[in-house]
């Protein structure tokens, strides 16, 4: 079988166009799923993200913030009983303020000792024990 020049010509325009095609989806077929995939994963994050949120959500319903912090209100006295050692917590701008708090504290009348528990930079944790309190020794 015998093909002339045209009928050659009209066949490797053919093929081309057809391997242009081919090379043309082989290309992106491949982008294509990989754009589908992505698609896919970005739906899951924001069903995580949406899960979360509402998670939070549920687990603050309900909470009220902590009271505003005041002076400590004295405990009521009780005449039978007599503390010996005090927990005080103070509230300072420095270690200097809360340092000249505790020698203060530690030079009135009927404490015998002041003693740092806790320190930051900010508040102090003090132990102070009463005149009362101190065995002879």
């Amino acid at each position: 079988v015998f093909a002339t020049s045209s009928e050659l010509a009209r066949l490797a325009v053919a093929a081309g166009e057809a391997s242009e095609g081919s090379v043309r989806e082989s290309m992106v077929a491949p982008l294509l799923r990989l754009r589908d995939d992505y698609l896919a994963a970005a739906g899951g994050i924001q069903a995580i993200i949406a899960g979360l949120d509402s998670l939070a959500a549920a687990a603050f319903k309900g909470q009220h913030p902590a009271p505003a912090a005041g002076p400590a209100q004295a405990a009521p006295e009780r005449p039978h009983l007599k503390a010996t050692r005090v927990q005080v917590e103070v509230k300072g701008s420095g270690f200097g303020d809360l340092l000249d708090f505790q020698e203060k504290l530690a030079a009135l009348p009927g404490i015998a000792r002041v003693s740092i528990n806790a320190i930051d930079n900010e508040r102090a944790s003090l132990i102070v024990e009463l005149e009362s309190a101190r065995t002879p020794g």
